[in-house]
């Protein structure tokens, strides 16, 4: 099913195979559902979604802004389907482990999403997310550098990327206790509980690993997500514009 959100605009396109669609409005961001039997294997599941996969559009956000001063913005992201999760936790000197996370579990729909903003006055941030519902106010890892206002003493370096025929540069942040390498096939963000990856491994398929740490409780998540990179180009360019 297709979910509504009132307070948005929305448009839906149902499609097969999708070439990469490049939106030039200000905020704009590309999920997609994954269809596909729960009996497979990872590796399966990922060469039967190559070769045999349906795709479903599921939204095209337009987010409309209230604050007028924003004079650049930057939306984008991934939609995914969770092949495997895992939670194992430490009580009373017992073991447990589980096959969900919260309301996470083997076949949900969950986002990875990055964002830029920036006011006139020329403060920018730059946030990830990991979430259920990127409408949410809170969500389960959410990171953001700000180069003008470095909250966590953060710098930005021009990073190359070494597996690049073309010679592609990328972008690398590095604060007290966070950092994040971005390459147009890649995602690689670490704070002090969380540690997301994901990689491009066929036209628009991306897979991703995340961990997450808690108190006596840590959880792994593997993805499979549908993700057009032209977005993410657009937001390596920006944060490069702040590396030294």
């Amino acid at each position: 099913m297709v979910p509504t959100y009132p307070s948005r605009k929305y448009i839906y396109i149902w499609k097969a195979l999708s070439a990469p669609r490049r939106f030039l409005d200000g905020g704009k961001m590309v999920f997609l559902r994954i269809v596909s039997s729960q009996e497979k294997s990872f590796m399966g599941k990922l060469m039967d979604y190559i070769g045999r996969i349906i795709l479903t559009v599921i939204g095209i956000v337009f987010f409309a802004y209230p604050n007028q001063s924003v004079a650049n913005d930057i939306m984008g992201g991934m939609g995914c389907e969770i092949i495997n999760l895992k939670t194992l936790t430490m009580v009373n000197g017992e073991s447990e482990e589980f096959d969900n996370y919260g309301d996470m579990r083997i076949g949900s729909e969950v986002f990875i999403t990055y964002s830029y903003g920036s006011e006139e006055g020329g403060d920018a941030t730059f946030s990830f997310l990991f979430t259920e519902n990127y409408e949410e106010e809170f969500h389960d890892i959410e990171v953001s550098f700000t180069p003008t206002f470095p909250l966590d003493n953060e710098k930005f370096f021009y990073e190359p990327d070494i597996l690049s025929e073309n010679g592609d540069v990328g972008v690398k942040v590095i604060g007290d206790t966070r950092q994040i390498i971005l390459q147009k096939d890649s995602i690689d963000l670490k704070d002090p509980l969380n540690h997301l990856l994901a990689q491009r491994v066929e036209e628009q398929y991306w897979q991703a690993m995340i961990t997450k740490s808690e108190l006596y409780q840590s959880s792994i998540f593997t993805l499979l997500c549908f993700h057009s990179a032209e977005v993410l180009s657009e937001l390596i360019s920006e944060m490069q514009k702040y590396a030294e």
